[in-house]
């Protein structure tokens, strides 16, 4: 299956691997994961959310990201991948929430 062969992300790997000795690599993988979370907060924005909320919201979103990533290497399955699409909804719904918008009540 996919997650069988799947070693995890290359980036990841990389950096794991050789960031201490080459800044160049360092600043590849950096730029990489940067513009994926630019990108969910762009995604964001783009619907509606404020700038802030939506950084906020993209950070936690990351955090799920890699750690469905990483974790679905250790389990050898997609099960990791579900648990971080059910928060990641949880997430959404508490960033698309007007109490989100409207912190006073």
């Amino acid at each position: 299956t996919l997650f069988r062969s799947y070693r995890g992300c290359p980036f990841i790997l990389t950096a794991a691997e050789l960031v201490g000795a080459s800044p160049a690599i360092a600043d590849v993988v950096s730029r990489h994961k940067q513009a994926r979370r630019a990108w969910f907060a762009h995604t964001l924005e783009r619907d509606g959310i404020p700038s802030k909320r939506a950084m906020t919201t993209a950070e936690r979103l990351m955090v799920l990201w890699e750690g469905a990533w990483a974790s679905s290497v250790v389990f050898g399955d997609g099960s990791p991948i579900k648990a971080a699409q059910d928060m990641a909804s949880a997430v959404l719904a508490e960033a698309y929430s007007p109490a989100a918008s409207n912190p006073q009540g």
